[in-house]
């Protein structure tokens, strides 16, 4: 399960709740594009999918991992 979110830079953070204990928190997408790798999973239907991005985020509560998707705006 991922939760989406737009982003106009990568100077931006982006809320993201917990879909396990319900903890929220900013997670800055600085910190996601300095992942070692990224998971990439494209709408067929999307125009431009390069614009979308799924990072995998661990809540810093239950340590428990998700992934985050990120749509850059202007990208």
């Amino acid at each position: 399960m991922s939760q989406a979110y737009s982003s106009s830079s990568a100077q931006d953070a982006v809320p993201v709740t917990c879909i396990y204990c319900g903890h929220h928190w900013l997670q800055p997408v600085v910190e996601l594009e300095r992942q070692d790798w990224v998971l990439y999973r494209h709408d067929p239907a999307e125009d431009n999918p390069d614009y979308r991005r799924e990072y995998l985020v661990e809540c810093p509560k239950c340590s428990r991992r998700m992934t985050v998707t990120i749509r850059i705006k202007g990208a």
